[in-house]
């Protein structure tokens, strides 16, 4: 898309559109012979059309483009990454959102795996007990720290990770392949009708975990 203030002074002519009312009129005078717009060359509208992002700007506003930089050169599945991506941008389908958006498909905003609290978006990632009793198993595991909240939400959306135990997997991968693990398990959940249960959500944590081990470990010929 041309910017606007770039078609202003291209075309003072070209009526644009405001808020959401579209006039169309001035594409319909350009189709009358002898009215055309001036010409406009194909090297003019590439450079129109470039884009040019500051290069302090970063994608995610809670996040500086060194880490995100950081972020993308992390061991993790796409489906992890993905998942990951649509939390920062507040895009999980999670039934508080979907009721706003929907509410005669979902009249219920609460947790269908606990039945309780209003599902947000933090509580379909790791507020609700059962999603808490993985990630709660998993820092005790891998992490120095107990589990609260507040840890999982800073790992989340500010790329602040207490240390591993284990030095062969960094605490992002660890992580990131946990939240892979709690979604498809949501999903299985829904769609499947396979209750959330966290044995079951850790034990595809450490599996999704034992792929990273062995990729490693193939990488620097221990297998």
């Amino acid at each position: 898309m041309i910017p606007t203030d770039i078609l202003t002074i291209r075309y003072p002519s070209l009526t644009l559109p405001t808020g959401l009312s579209i006039d169309i009129q001035p594409f319909l005078n350009g189709l009358v012979p002898g009215s055309a717009w001036p010409l406009l060359t194909l090297k003019d509208f590439h450079s129109l059309c470039k884009f040019h992002p500051s290069p302090t700007r970063s994608i995610v506003p809670t996040i500086s483009p060194r880490s995100l930089h950081h972020w993308w050169s992390i061991p993790l599945p796409h489906s992890a990454r993905n998942v990951w991506y649509h939390a920062w941008h507040k895009k999980i389908l999670c039934r508080s959102h979907l009721h706003s958006q929907i509410p005669l498909a979902f009249p219920d905003p609460t947790c269908a795996v606990c039945s309780g609290d209003l599902d947000s978006q933090t509580h379909f990632l790791f507020d609700c007990p059962a999603k808490l009793a993985v990630w709660s198993s998993i820092w005790t595991t891998f992490f120095a720290f107990p589990v609260t909240s507040d840890s999982i939400h800073s790992c989340l959306y500010l790329l602040n990770f207490p240390p591993s135990k284990d030095t062969t997997l960094s605490s992002a991968s660890i992580f990131g392949r946990t939240l892979l693990a709690i979604w498809q398990h949501h999903w299985l959940f829904v769609f499947d009708q396979v209750p959330f249960v966290p044995s079951a959500t850790l034990s595809t944590a450490h599996i999704l975990l034992n792929q990273l081990w062995n990729e490693i470990a193939l990488d620097h010929g221990s297998i």
